[in-house]
């Protein structure tokens, strides 16, 4: 167990390595700190909604569009997470907003994060994919599901609001559209142990200044 500091008041959570390590994922329960959790809601959705009418709604290295997300995903919160896993090397990637709006026919094929970075190809750079859980998942409003990497088994998972999912960049997930009649948010903050070079995307280190 460790302790972090936000404005002032001590955190305190468990992140299960060994889980984590054997499975591929690991869920932090009630991670979020509730001011964290209201601005990324607000700043989520209202990106999501301005690109609703595009081809590709996901918002991808959102924290450019905004300074509040800026925050989030470079806050002292996020850096004891990411050092806990990847250790003092870290850097920043993306952050991508993924909100699923009523009824939305978003859904997401079986892949890997890493898949999609050039340096990555062969999996050997450790990526993590804290995902920010912004409302209670269901299986009616896009379940999760991730490819356990100790049984080779998909397992559905179903994390609540304020939980942190993370995945390992080569685990392999999906989910399904959301057809429920409300908004099914998360907030994807992912770091790696060494830079990675895709266009658009940050590759910068990740300091606890």
């Amino acid at each position: 167990m460790f302790q972090i500091m936000i404005n002032a008041v001590a955190v305190k959570m468990t992140i299960d390595l060994e889980h984590y390590s054997k499975k591929g994922w690991v869920i932090i329960n009630n991670a979020v700190p509730n001011d964290y959790l209201q601005i990324v809601k607000e700043e989520g959705l209202r990106l999501r909604k301005k690109q609703s009418k595009t081809s590709h709604p996901i918002v991808t290295c959102a924290s450019k569009q905004s300074r509040k997300l800026w925050d989030a995903y470079t806050s002292a919160f996020m850096y004891e997470i990411a050092y806990r896993i990847l250790g003092e090397q870290i850097w920043l990637f993306n952050d991508q907003v993924v909100y699923k709006l009523p009824n939305d026919k978003m859904e997401f094929a079986p892949h890997y994060d890493n898949q999609f970075g050039n340096e990555n190809k062969e999996k050997q750079i450790h990526t993590i994919n804290c995902s920010w859980i912004l409302d209670d998942f269901t299986i009616d409003n896009g379940a999760f599901s991730v490819l356990n990497k100790d049984t080779k088994e998909w397992e559905t998972i179903l994390p609540k609001q304020k939980d942190i999912l993370i995945i390992n960049g080569n685990t392999t997930h999906s989910s399904k559209p959301n057809e429920s009649n409300k908004e099914r948010g998360l907030y994807a903050c992912v770091y790696s142990e060494s830079p990675i070079t895709l266009d658009g995307f940050y590759k910068e280190r990740f300091l606890n200044d």
